[in-house]
């Protein structure tokens, strides 16, 4: 977006554009490329003029009515896999249930088959 902005301070301004630093002496006024005009406007010293078809962001009309509502009424978001049932999200069973619980216990199993077999 182009825009003049003019600094108003008594000291040299540097402000960032499309190309780069842009310096400006105090008082004077530089036209420059910047894709957002929002850093701009939060520093009191710098007066911008949009030179183009440009509105700034604060001045832009409020959304319809009915896009408003659409977006209210969002579906509410997925609940979190809760793994073990206490009602908060992750964790892990305990005891028996567990995985490391079932690795052991079909490790147990196995070695006693492979005992029984050589018997």
């Amino acid at each position: 977006m182009r825009v003049a902005v003019k600094n108003n301070s008594p000291a040299q301004q540097g402000v960032a554009t499309l190309t780069g630093t842009k310096w400006i002496k105090p008082g004077a006024t530089v036209t420059i490329d910047v894709e957002d005009t929002r850093p701009l406007e939060r520093l009191p010293f710098l007066e911008i003029q949009f030179s183009e078809a440009g509105v700034p962001i604060g001045d832009l009309a409020p959304p319809p009515a009915s896009l408003v509502a659409k977006v209210k009424a969002s579906p509410a978001p997925k609940p979190q896999l809760d793994h073990d049932g206490d009602g908060k999200p992750g964790g892990s069973k305990r005891g028996a249930a567990s995985t490391r619980s079932k690795g052991a216990s079909k490790k147990r199993t196995a070695k006693r088959a492979k005992a029984k077999a050589k018997k």
